[in-house]
């Protein structure tokens, strides 16, 4: 009898630990579906980010979602340390992409230079923002954050 008080015990505890996120959760918002900020959205939204160029010419991308899946160019899964990976979701749920230029630097003066690519998609909406590494372009710090955190990624993939 008192193995099933504490299942009976265990079980309701388990059910309201299960809806407490749910009832946290703030109700929809109208800047909830905005797809140039994810923050505190349900909707899902997917991120590629690709390098290109340097003295090698080579180019990697990155394909990382909202439900913490990290892709390859080619769909293949990559293996990154979890730390990075929530770091990195972490910092896209926190920017607002339509506040973003689509592109800074200059890459017609540039031959070797490295070209950073981030394409944001949420929601059937799509924003581009393209970054050269001309030597001459300051670019916003929170973009430099989010470069640093997907070379990490790409490198441990």
């Amino acid at each position: 009898m008192k193995l099933i008080r504490l299942l009976v015990l265990y079980a309701l505890i388990t059910s309201l630990a299960a809806c407490q996120p749910l009832l946290a959760r703030p109700t929809s918002t109208a800047q909830d579906t905005d797809t140039s900020q994810p923050k505190g959205s349900q909707i899902p939204w997917t991120l590629t980010y690709t390098r290109s160029g340097g003295f090698a010419g080579i180019s990697q991308s990155v394909i990382i979602n909202s439900d913490g899946s990290v892709l390859g160019s080619q769909g293949q899964p990559i293996s990154a340390p979890v730390d990075e990976v929530e770091a990195l979701i972490a910092e896209i749920n926190a920017l607002d992409f339509s506040s973003f230029d689509a592109e800074y630097g200059n890459s017609s003066d540039c031959r070797d230079c490295y070209t950073y690519t981030l394409t944001f998609e949420q929601g059937g909406q799509t924003k581009t923002i393209t970054l050269v590494e001309d030597g001459a372009t300051e670019f916003p710090k929170e973009l430099q954050s989010l470069l640093q955190k997907f070379n990490a990624v790409t490198a441990a993939g």
